[in-house]
């Protein structure tokens, strides 16, 4: 991953400026995923767009896009630009689980609960 916009996002999610939330990348009422926050880094730094869609799930979220895609709001996933910036090797990384020998995505451990401190000291040890 890109050491400063690792170092950006960390910072970010441990701010308390972010207000956490589930299944979208920023929904209408200002909750972000984590996988969110580093896209309203990508959005002040000018790696993508976004607007306002009021129509999705009753409250609106935000879409993210380049010059040439208008990525879903459905998918919380990482647009591609975004992905490419931060230099990593997915649309929704993953981290290794500690209980398993498995990996799970940071996108699953951010809807089920896990909070964005929790999340930040995964990113800081694998990425």
């Amino acid at each position: 991953m890109n050491p400063e916009v690792k170092t950006k996002w960390l910072e970010a999610l441990r701010s308390g400026n972010y207000k956490q939330g589930q299944n979208y990348l920023h929904r209408g009422n200002d909750e972000f995923c984590c996988l969110g926050v580093l896209c309203d880094l990508a959005v002040q730094e000018g790696v993508v767009g976004r607007t306002f869609d009021p129509d999705v799930d009753g409250g609106g979220a935000w879409v993210y896009q380049d010059a040439e895609v208008r990525y879903s709001p459905s998918d919380a996933l990482l647009p591609a630009p975004v992905v490419e910036w931060a230099g990593l090797d997915h649309i929704n990384p993953e981290v290794p689980t500690p209980d398993s020998d498995g990996t799970e995505a940071l996108s699953a451990l951010n809807d089920t609960g896990k909070s964005f401190g929790h999340i930040a000291q995964l990113i800081e040890v694998y990425y």
